[in-house]
């Protein structure tokens, strides 16, 4: 929380002027929260499915999510770039591009025939949880920060012009 403390002059007193500004970014919190989703069922995939042997076999429900360890592995990774992406309020294009690379890996995972899902190691609801993580990423992307500004003016003296 930024905070300044200045002494100005106002007519023929003198005043002690405390600033506090803080920032307050909904689209931060939201990509953060998508990256800790996408990051812990992509751990626990992982975890359950295991990475000893072929990464799209065997196939476990996360949460009640089709996927493999080799997906839980993408899952993860995508979360964790999107929290560092979501950490700087400057990085709001990094959230957007994820949002939208996740969209349309939805998208291509619905419309992909059953024989994909198996090669692949996800289903339907992979594909789902891939298309609304990304819906939210780029809501998050776009929406504004805004700005809390709190002034505290003390009167200090009066200056004397003797």
């Amino acid at each position: 929380m930024p905070y300044s403390h200045v002494e100005e002059r106002v007519g023929d007193r003198v005043v002690e002027v405390n600033e506090r500004r803080n920032w307050l970014s909904p689209g931060r919190a939201l990509a953060s929260l998508v990256g800790i989703v996408l990051a812990g069922i992509g751990a626990i995939a992982i975890v359950q499915g295991g990475i000893d042997g072929t990464l799209n076999i065997p196939l476990d429900k996360v949460l009640g999510i089709t996927q493999s360890a080799g997906v839980g592995i993408v899952e993860l990774i995508i979360g964790l770039l999107i929290l560092v992406s979501a950490y700087s309020a400057a990085d709001r294009s990094g959230v957007g591009f994820f949002g939208v690379l996740l969209f349309v890996g939805g998208v291509m995972g619905l419309a992909t025939s059953a024989q994909v899902h198996q090669d692949l190691g996800f289903g339907n609801s992979t594909a789902w949880l891939f298309l609304l993580s990304g819906l939210a990423c780029v809501v998050a992307a776009a929406l504004p920060s805004m700005l809390s500004v709190r002034r505290d003016v003390h009167d200090v003296h009066e200056v004397r012009t003797d």
